[in-house]
């Protein structure tokens, strides 16, 4: 794992995986999704679309007013949280 030197997660403690971290930019594939996700911090209150894929969401939900990382879909309305972000990723 490594830590996450993206301005919008310093100071939060957020670790990624291999793959993640040695991305070139703020998009990224899951396999649970058609569409890139990019990192977003627009919304206080969401839902992890984590909870609907077949292994959950890796946070419990534990979204809204936590300071959990949002990657997000926005024509698709589709969103997930950084640990299922780093759970579901395609390498």
């Amino acid at each position: 794992m490594y830590e996450c030197t993206n301005n919008q997660c310093k100071g939060k403690n957020i670790r990624y995986c291999v793959v993640c971290a040695n991305k070139k930019d703020e998009s990224f594939k899951v396999r649970t999704h058609n569409h890139e996700l990019l990192l977003t911090n627009r919304a206080t209150s969401w839902t992890c679309n984590g909870t609907r894929d077949k292994d959950g969401c890796k946070c419990n939900n534990k979204t809204s007013g936590t300071g959990v990382l949002r990657f997000r879909c926005q024509g698709c309305d589709y969103d997930h949280c950084e640990y299922c972000l780093c759970y579901y990723h395609e390498s």
